[in-house]
């Protein structure tokens, strides 16, 4: 009977402390304001050197993401930056995947829209 207890004991914490969890990204953020409305630029390094974009943001979503320049291979890391962007607008949130085949590419424009939203966020 005492292991009967303990194991739903251990069944409850279990369920308690998975529960707790999850994780809370950016656009589910209770209690206010995400961002400064406005549009902030942000660097990152990319395969061939550096990836500067423009985010714009209004207080609680990004509405668009713009590369500004980049060094990186047109084709490669272009077809990255619009895959990316299209994940980012879809999530709200820079919280990526890299691109197979195009990974500095896709690192670099994932820290450049890091670098900019870092600008942005309200502390």
């Amino acid at each position: 009977m005492k292991q009967i207890y303990l194991i739903m004991a251990m069944l409850f914490l279990s369920i308690i402390v998975f529960s707790a969890c999850g994780t809370m990204t950016e656009s589910s953020r209770a209690g206010g304001d995400l961002y400064r409305a406005g549009t902030y630029e942000g660097s990152g390094g990319g395969y061939f050197g550096l990836v500067t974009v423009a985010v714009t943001v209004t207080e609680n979503a990004l509405t668009d993401v713009e590369v500004i320049s980049h060094a990186d291979t047109e084709g490669i890391g272009t077809a990255a930056f619009e895959e990316l962007t299209q994940t980012i607008m879809y999530t709200n949130s820079a919280d990526a995947d890299v691109i197979t085949g195009a990974t500095g590419s896709s690192e670099g424009f994932i820290a450049a829209v890091n670098d900019a939203l870092s600008k942005a966020r309200i502390p």
